[in-house]
């Protein structure tokens, strides 16, 4: 999977690749024991504050590649 921020014509070099479980924005904990691992939590302070769009590719061997997006928000300088 691949994961791109604020690229959603997906022209640059990938924010991140995840090729094992889980697949999250900040990479992965893979431990090899189960195959698997934890997530990593996303640090926003990487990003500027407002709105993004991260864009990931889903691709699945053997199938055409997927490609889902989400905007968000980052507010890191302000109290809530």
């Amino acid at each position: 999977m691949r994961f791109y921020v604020d690229d959603p014509n997906l022209g640059g070099k990938p924010f991140t690749v995840e090729e094992t479980p889980p697949f999250d924005l900040a990479g992965g904990n893979a431990t090899f024991r189960s195959g698997a691992g934890d997530a990593k939590p996303f640090d926003t302070t990487t990003l500027a504050d407002g709105r993004h769009r991260v864009t990931a590719v889903i691709e699945q061997p053997g199938a055409k590649s997927v490609v889902v997006s989400a905007v968000f928000s980052v507010a890191n300088g302000r109290a809530s």
